[in-house]
């Protein structure tokens, strides 16, 4: 009797692991789609962090040299 409550727990149990790795397939993105490449080639750039506080002068400089990665 404890045997089969055992055997239907375990039943349970895996198929709960079943359903949670489908969900989990089920929202992971493609490796090749356009936007993790992008994302991935603009990080090989190795961009630098904005440094310039409240300066838009720097500000601009800053945002024409991010647009030179692109």
């Amino acid at each position: 009797m404890a045997n089969n409550r055992r055997n239907h727990e375990l039943t349970i149990a895996m198929q709960a692991i079943r359903d949670m790795a489908a969900a989990l397939k089920r929202n992971q993105r493609p490796e090749g789609n356009p936007e993790s490449q992008g994302l991935a080639e603009f990080r090989r750039n190795k961009p630098s962090q904005f440094s310039g506080g409240y300066d838009p002068e720097k500000a601009e400089l800053w945002i024409k040299e991010m647009k030179k990665i692109f």
